[in-house]
């Protein structure tokens, strides 16, 4: 099934899930997340698609894969996206819940070049949370 451009706005409670298995795969196309938590388990979006997470949450099982993330209009960078103790390599609470599964993204933001502005910049950071001493994530690094 091949849905394009689909935008889930769901109530900041609901709960969506988009399932798939290896012989029924479902190739949910452009999905933006306004609102809400999307459940995804692997087979559920196209490897293809964009995933944009403008509000809400996205909480994988398995490993889902997509070609570009976004967060608003910020292309985040390739690897693997989820909440703590998903064994993601970046860590996101605010988008990503659950522990049992990863966002594989494959395009990352393209890195203009290798200065820290720049990545700032696809970090999706502003003003003084863009500066090299600043910890916008209250992490103490």
């Amino acid at each position: 099934m091949l849905i394009p451009n689909n935008a889930l706005a769901l109530s900041p409670l609901a709960l969506l899930s988009l399932v798939g298995d290896e012989l029924n795969l479902n190739s949910y196309a452009g999905i933006t997340v306004n609102s809400g938590i999307l459940a995804v388990n692997g087979f559920a979006i196209d490897d293809l698609t964009t995933l944009v997470i403008n509000g809400g949450k996205v909480q994988p099982t398995g490993v889902e894969t997509v070609d570009q993330l976004y967060f608003g209009s910020v292309q985040k960078a390739a690897g693997t996206w989820g909440a703590s103790g998903s064994g993601a390599t970046y860590i996101d609470n605010a988008r990503f819940s659950g522990t049992t599964g990863t966002i594989l993204v494959l395009t990352g933001s393209p890195v203009v070049g290798n200065t820290f502005a720049d990545w700032a910049t696809t970090q999706g950071l502003t003003g003084a949370a863009a500066a090299p001493d600043a910890d916008p994530d209250n992490d103490g690094i």
